[in-house]
């Protein structure tokens, strides 16, 4: 049997380097910079991260808890829905998740109307923004901050994330 090939992957600290030094003077910008932080910190699908609701929120004094109601790709009848840990990142702000969702959730509070999900479409009229869009914003991020998107998609955030935190010696049941 062949020795299986390395995948080839991409470094996400200049991505995290890039994100950290983002203004967000808009919607678009705080879309893109939120999107990428939120697949870079989480390891989760878009497909997840396009399924965040607000009403799925839930703050505490350590960050938030995120609960995904919709169906997934992965669910099953027999498989949890992920709830995923955010915790607050006093060290560094800039890149905190938890308090970009909250910044990001201020910011869209008038342009809402009903919406749940919580990342909304740039344009008027704001409405939930698709699988698609969150791919087109993290593709953006990653291409602005020197990511070679010829080779790397957007999906390949979580083998990225995913294998750095390994690298750094994060057990398997904590990535």
């Amino acid at each position: 049997m062949a020795a299986k090939r390395p995948i080839p992957t991409w470094d996400p600290y200049p991505v995290l380097r890039f994100l950290e030094q983002m203004d967000t003077p808009n919607l678009k910008t705080l879309s893109k910079k939120l999107t990428s932080l939120a697949v870079l910190a989480t390891g989760q699908s878009l497909q997840t991260i396009s399924l965040i609701r607000l009403s799925g929120l839930q703050q505490s004094e350590s960050g938030l808890r995120i609960f995904i109601k919709d169906w997934l790709k992965t669910s099953g009848v027999k498989r949890n829905q992920p709830v995923l840990s955010i915790p607050y990142f006093q060290e560094k702000l800039k890149l905190c998740v938890a308090t970009t969702i909250l910044h990001y959730v201020n910011m869209t509070a008038s342009m809402r109307q009903e919406e749940d999900f919580l990342f909304l479409t740039t344009t008027k009229p704001h409405s939930a923004a698709s699988k698609q869009t969150i791919s087109r914003w993290v593709k953006d991020t990653l291409q602005m901050a020197g990511v070679d998107v010829a080779q790397f998609k957007p999906h390949s955030t979580r083998h990225a994330s995913t294998s750095s935190a390994h690298r750094l010696g994060i057990p398997m049941d904590q990535i």
